[in-house]
């Protein structure tokens, strides 16, 4: 049922199936594909798509000495560190908020960023599905959007990163996905309870 340049149907090409799943994807952001042909000149294909498709909310932040951006839409609220210090749980560090206990995730060590103080230390409460997390360790934050696109090799060495935004001064920021950040926060309590035999783990944890 699609459009095919092909003369011959083989068992992997000419039956516009791959043409057909571009257009059925336009049509659910609410967008168009659109064909021109010319004889001896080819075809004009032309994919309109809303630019509020493309177009993402986040919130950008710098962590040591990277710049890395999260879903807006994901995003709880940013709170004074002061008001929600660390504590201690079964599952490793925590702060209380709105009365629960939430797992406490130190960004720079997450990231391997070297950790920079910061003179009104803030904790990013964000949402990955129902479990709520505290990120430490942030600075200067803003709101930003952006088109959010593959960072092609950046992202082999940053398994927490699904994509990446150009920044006005040609650097690229990478959006940090929480999913990722989750299972590695879980990973890393299973490891603590482990090593404590189930008991919770003592100590100050300094929040920058």
């Amino acid at each position: 049922s699609g459009f095919s340049t092909r003369k011959v149907v083989t068992r992997v090409s000419g039956r516009g199936v791959g043409l057909d799943v571009v257009r059925a994807t336009a049509e659910a952001l609410g967008g168009t594909v659109n064909t021109q042909s010319a004889r001896g000149r080819g075809t004009t294909f032309t994919l309109s798509v809303p630019v509020s498709a493309l177009i993402t909310p986040l919130l950008l932040t710098e962590i040591g000495a990277g710049r890395y951006a999260l879903p807006l839409a994901e995003v709880v609220a940013l709170v004074p560190a002061v008001d929600h210090p660390a504590v201690d749980s079964i599952d490793g560090p925590a702060v209380r908020y709105r009365g629960a206990l939430v797992p406490l995730v130190p960004l720079p060590e997450l990231l391997g960023e070297a950790a920079a103080p910061s003179g009104d230390p803030r904790l990013v409460i964000a949402r990955a599905g129902d479990v709520l997390m505290a990120l430490a360790g942030t600075r200067g934050h803003r709101d930003r959007d952006a088109v959010v696109r593959s960072a092609g090799p950046v992202l082999d060495d940053n398994p927490y990163a699904v994509g990446g935004i150009d920044l006005e001064d040609g650097s690229v920021a990478l959006v940090l996905g929480l999913g990722r950040m989750v299972a590695a926060a879980r990973a890393r309590a299973a490891r603590t309870r482990h090593r404590g035999g189930d008991v919770a783990v003592t100590g100050a944890v300094k929040v920058l």
